[in-house]
Formats: structure tokens, sequence, C-alpha cells
């Protein structure tokens, strides 16, 4: 499965009272020749044996368009994974915000692709009367909220944890200020450029 939000992978093995492996780039690569393969198979096999599910995070990283690599020990890196991937038992999760810059042979090898996209309006308010544990929002919050176009459940995994970090703190004033300073950090960066026409 490739997905832009790994929140939905935690669910369902939660869910299946199944035991996650969440697998960072940090967690297999080395600098050391052929030690990355290595950590690749040794990983694949852990969570074989034990009945493990793998959650592949940030996979662009780790999976990248063989075409768009010049170093050999990269594309054996990338042709492990593949290789493990194909006989993996366990169910297999990979989690991406950059499904393009991925090897064509990855997607090949994932059952089902899902996009994960922005809440709708319904789902940001009922997000925030959740996290804040209200009842009803006021007008202006409601106002407020439906112009936040680019809200995902991870921006209000932020004001989960503002809460249980200052459990005193009255965060209703706080926030819809936090929301759309996550919802502008997605805008589109405008860069200024010179640009020849052909």
């Amino acid at each position: 499965m490739i997905s832009q939000n790994m929140h939905f992978a935690h669910y369902l093995t939660e869910t299946n009272q199944r035991d996650l492996i969440r697998v960072k780039c940090s967690d297999v690569l080395s600098k050391w020749v052929g030690e990355s393969e290595q950590n690749v198979a040794e990983l694949f096999h852990r969570a074989h044996v034990e009945e493990k599910v793998i959650l592949l995070d940030e996979v662009d990283s780790l999976l990248v368009s063989r075409e768009a690599l010049t170093a050999h020990h990269e594309l054996q890196l990338v042709n492990e994974f593949l290789t493990q991937i194909e006989c993996f038992t366990q169910p297999l999760f990979a989690a991406t915000n950059f499904d393009s810059r991925l090897d064509k042979a990855v997607l090949r090898r994932f059952d089902f692709k899902l996009e994960c996209t922005y809440l709708k309006p319904e789902q940001v308010c009922a997000l925030y009367r959740q996290v804040l544990g209200i009842t009803r929002l006021s007008l202006e919050e409601q106002q407020r909220l439906s112009i936040l176009k680019q809200l995902t459940p991870g921006d209000f995994a932020i004001l989960a944890r503002r809460k249980q970090f200052r459990p005193k703190q009255n965060h209703r004033l706080s926030a819809i200020t936090l929301l759309a300073e996550e919802n502008q950090r997605k805008q589109p960066q405008t860069s200024m450029g010179f640009i020849r026409p052909h």
C-alpha cells in the first residue's frame, strides 16, 4: 500500500492487534559497502519470523527510481528491497509524499495504492471538537476553520500533544492559530527566477 499518510497503517495494525515495525531511512542505511543490503535482509527476516507488519516511512528516500541512480551501491539497495518485498509474507505498508520519485517496480509490488487527501470541512470540525473536548463550535470558529483547506490528522496530533504538555492551558484560544500555521506551511512556495522561453 502506498499512502501519503502513515496514520492509516497504525490504525489497521492496532485494530487487528498486530505489531508494527516502522522503518526509517536511517534504520537501514550504512556507510559500509554491502551493509545496507544486509540490514534490509535482516529486517525482513525478523519481521517474517516474528510475524510483524512493516511500515516503510518516507519510502521515496529508500526506493528511488533506479533510472535516477548512478552509484552501484544505491542500485543494489533498491534491488535488495524489491527482492525482499516480493518474498515477504506479512502485511507491508509504505508511506510517501512523493510517489513520483519511486521506482516503477515498487508500485507493482503493492496491491493497493491509497491517496490520502486533505480533510473535508466537516472532518476538520469533528476533529477540532474531539481534540479540544468540546461539543459545539462558535460561529467564529466555524468560519475560521472553513477556510483551512489543507489540514491533515497529523495537524490535529500536534494540537493534541500541545494539550498533553500543558494540560491547564485553555488551548481553545490558540488552537485555530496553530492549525492556520500548519495549513500555511502546505501552501506552494513562490520563488523568484528567470525563465528563458524556447
